[in-house]
């Protein structure tokens, strides 16, 4: 069998899977119906058929949720999915299977200038990032904060199988500003402690965003303390559907805290805003899994 990094597609040697052609001159169209066909920054940008545009995933506030739903055939199968960012946002991209399929995702940039992920540039076309088996169970999610601009995703079956089935691709997005804490499950106890929150604007709330993956189903305790300032703080926590799970937002300038909140494995954005008008602050965040 042909090995996966063999098949992976890169700005060096486009394999099979990612055919980026430059054109003389804008609007062009392609009409080959084999191939998910748009043009970017005066190019033709070939995906595999059987994905399609996702759009703008960073207009709604406090978060923006797309979602595509495909199949893989074989191992050879990929589809090709493309979306934008109006604004630098973190990112939550996850691959689920809604059959017996091992997901496989991947992330390319798709912007005419070079960009900066994870403290390294990136160039058009290029792989930025790639993922098996890193949400519950056999799902593939990729995390990060993305800069304004186009990306594209192509989703595989993993070499390691099931190579063939149903999957669901979720794309969230909100504010930039916040952390990870990658990986928890049951006995986990952390946190970030003197998390700034500045001053509320006129227009929207100061948003933090942080993401965590849970790995198996567990009960979770959330907890915001205020250790400086008067801010007015609520939170809110969405899965990787793109679904709330729960909104607080305690009376005046009290802290927002859930115990037991009983949840199933997969990853969540974990949203704490500071609302409209509200004075600055500084809050520790501590998350509980038991």
């Amino acid at each position: 069998m042909t090995s996966k990094l063999l098949r992976r597609p890169s700005f060096v040697l486009v394999l099979m899977m990612l055919l980026v052609v430059s054109l003389t001159a804008c609007g062009e169209e392609d009409t080959d119906d084999d191939f998910y066909n748009f043009i970017e920054n005066g190019r033709l940008v070939r995906l595999p058929p059987g994905g399609g545009e996702l759009g703008d995933v960073a207009l709604a506030i406090p978060y923006d949720h797309a979602v595509g739903t495909g199949d893989i055939s074989d191992v050879f199968d990929a589809d090709g999915w493309g979306f934008s960012l109006s604004y630098e946002s973190r990112v939550v991209v996850s691959m689920e299977a809604t059959g017996s399929l091992n997901p496989f995702v991947e992330l390319y940039n798709l912007n005419s200038q070079p960009i900066i992920y994870n403290n390294e540039i990136y160039t058009y076309g290029e792989i930025m990032e790639f993922n098996d088996d890193d949400g519950p169970g056999l799902d593939a999610v990729v995390t990060g904060v993305l800069p304004a601009g186009r990306y594209g995703i192509l989703t595989w079956s993993s070499e390691s199988g099931p190579v063939e089935g149903n999957y669901e691709l979720h794309v969230i997005s909100s504010y930039p500003d916040g952390d990870d804490f990658g990986l928890v499950s049951i006995g986990y106890d952390g946190g970030f402690d003197g998390v700034e929150l500045f001053e509320g604007n006129n227009i929207e709330p100061d948003t933090l965003s942080y993401v965590f993956t849970l790995t198996e189903t567990a009960m979770l305790d959330f907890v915001v303390a205020t250790v400086a300032g008067t801010p007015d703080v609520s939170m809110r926590l969405v899965d990787q559907e793109g679904s709330t799970i729960f909104t607080l937002d305690p009376a005046g300038t009290d802290d927002p805290v859930i115990n037991d909140q009983m949840l199933n494995a997969g990853t969540y954005m974990w949203l704490i805003s500071n609302a409209i008008n509200a004075d600055a602050g500084m809050v520790d965040l501590t998350l509980r899994v038991e």
